[in-house]
């Protein structure tokens, strides 16, 4: 079987996690300090990875791209360099497990040029509680991406996620288990 190469543009990537150790392949890419590494100081893009590994195939790869920091925080542009490095290093899938406020013309045009080069950019909805018709959330208001809203344990929307506007199918979201730091 072919391999699929997933992209977890997050805070990186634990890849000596027991649970991940086998299914992540380091990029080294950091675009919040360049000379470091794509490790996870944070926690948030390895229980991302956690539930994309017990959730794929064998064929699956895992590549981590660091554009948040260790209290979750980035720019545009370093998202944007997150996204731009995924597509050429052959990813067939982006995931942004992250928002942002208002629009960003910038991750659009990274977005938007990832779906041109045959690329599926999966994206959360957030945690916000917002209307997305409202257009308050980025990458979430991006037509070309999939959104995903999160789902409680009775299959309703989780209180906590937002809704509407571009949402392209709802996942279960609450109590997840998955690794961690």
């Amino acid at each position: 079987t072919d391999e699929v190469v997933v992209a977890v543009v997050d805070s990186g990537i634990a890849n000596d996690h027991e649970f991940l150790k086998d299914k992540v392949q380091p990029t080294g890419f950091n675009s919040i300090d360049p000379d470091s590494d794509c490790y996870d100081d944070r926690g948030h893009g390895t229980h991302v990875a956690g539930i994309i590994a017990a959730n794929t195939h064998d064929n699956v790869v895992i590549k981590p791209y660091k554009v948040l920091d260790d209290k979750g925080v980035g720019t545009e542009l370093q998202v944007y360099l997150g996204i731009e490095q995924a597509v050429k290093d052959g990813a067939d899938i982006i995931n942004l497990s992250l928002a942002a406020e208002g629009e960003s013309q910038v991750m659009t045009d990274a977005v938007n040029n990832a779906v041109a080069n045959d690329v599926n950019v999966v994206v959360a909805a957030g945690n916000s509680s917002k209307d997305l018709d409202k257009k308050y959330v980025c990458p979430a208001n991006i037509e070309s991406a999939i959104t995903v809203s999160a789902t409680d344990r009775n299959d309703n929307l989780a209180s906590f996620s937002n809704y509407d506007g571009t949402i392209d199918i709802a996942a279960p979201g609450t109590d997840i288990e998955s690794s961690y730091l």
